[in-house]
């Protein structure tokens, strides 16, 4: 199998595109693929949901709820808001939901509460989160090209530039998942 780094790729796989900086990828006939542990990209595109400055959209509302196995009716009730209210959230799909201010902080901390896998031992713990964190800030960033307003081109060509200057080099096989 052929290996490669990719200085860019555009992920669709989680319900909206994520263009991911610097990550390893690796070839399956003539097709190129992500070459990671796609649980752990999954959970830092969650703690970079919870970590962004703009509301949520409905996409993500709906990765949230996907990624966590809930249903509707489950998610709703996690947060006292009807299904159909959920639907509507996620129907918006890549607009802004409008949910109350309130609700969205109720959401973003149940994704930071819930991130970890609930059988890890402290020190697994502390590895996990280091992991992650090595993944965020040295191997890839994470940036939602659709998100962008006026002027995202330049933002995104200055996002691409820090992150090379930035680049610590290795890839996440490197990385121990403890």
């Amino acid at each position: 199998m052929e290996h490669k780094i990719f200085e860019q790729y555009l992920y669709k796989g989680l319900g909206f595109p994520v263009l991911l900086l610097n990550v390893p990828m690796v070839k399956f006939d003539d097709d190129w693929a992500l070459d990671l542990d796609h649980e752990l990209l999954e959970r830092g595109v969650l703690l970079r949901l919870c970590q962004k400055s703009s509301s949520l959209k409905g996409n993500e509302i709906k990765f949230i709820r996907t990624f966590f196995s809930k249903t509707l009716q489950q998610f709703g009730d996690q947060f006292r808001v009807t299904p159909a209210c959920v639907k509507k959230w996620e129907d918006r799909g890549d607009q802004f939901t409008s949910m109350h201010e309130t609700t969205e902080k109720m959401i973003r901390l149940f994704v930071l509460n819930n991130l970890l896998p609930e059988k890890f031992t402290e020190t697994q713990t502390l590895n996990y989160r280091e992991n992650i964190k090595k993944l965020i800030d040295q191997h890839f960033t994470l940036w939602r090209a659709w998100e962008e307003t006026s002027g995202g081109e330049l933002r995104m060509k200055r996002q691409k530039e820090r992150s090379q200057a930035n680049s610590t080099g290795p890839t996440l096989q490197a990385l121990d998942y403890g």
